[in-house]
């Protein structure tokens, strides 16, 4: 139960506990000069192995909300009411995109515009459409992700390649030394008296 302000307009804090599929309603009974109200909507909220958390909101129902690491691709479905207005707003950490403008969305794999908003620590991109089963993509850049603070494997990486680099270098310049002093020994040995 939440207070309305004067102009008849509420806010209201809820932070879910955990990842899955959630439908939240609001309503308002009404009063004698207006009549009741209630607006439904499908939240679905699922991480991946970092942490992050991605969550798409939605008036038509959603299903198979996944986030694939390897593929830097989040998907999801939606079935709505046909012919009417759908909407989704999905929500994406600016920890895994710089440039939002580089994210790609496609319903049905056809490429779709959409809106961004930058909201705290996330994008928010938001796409209406005509409802009826739809399957959703959006694609984060590669590049995007490639981060120390997403990705540390890639900093481990780097550091085993330029260790072996100077162990191989020397081994390189021991072998070398060796070489020239055994060669020095040769030709020493090997020198004519006069």
């Amino acid at each position: 139960m939440v207070q309305t302000r004067s102009e008849g307009d509420f806010g209201a804090l809820w932070i879910p506990n955990a990842t899955g599929n959630y439908l939240l309603t609001a309503q308002w009974e009404g009063n004698s000069t207006l009549h009741w109200m209630n607006a439904t909507v499908n939240l679905s909220l699922t991480p991946d192995s970092a942490g992050n958390v991605f969550s798409v909101e939605s008036n038509s129902t959603i299903s198979g909300f996944n986030y694939t690491f390897a593929t830097q691709t989040l998907s999801f479905n939606t079935n709505g009411t046909s012919s009417t207005t759908g909407y989704a707003h999905v929500c994406i950490p600016k920890t895994l995109v710089t440039d939002i403008q580089t994210v790609k969305v496609n319903i049905d794999g056809k490429p779709v515009t959409f809106t961004s908003e930058s909201q705290d620590d996330v994008w928010v991109i938001s796409c209406v459409y005509t409802q009826s089963q739809h399957a959703f993509t959006l694609q984060i850049p590669l590049m995007q992700v490639l981060s120390p603070a997403t990705t540390p494997w890639i900093t481990i990486v780097v550091v085993i390649a330029i260790l072996i680099a100077l162990v191989a270098t020397a081994v390189v310049i021991r072998r070398r030394r060796r070489t020239a002093a055994t060669v020095a020994a040769i030709l020493k040995q090997n020198r004519p008296l006069n």
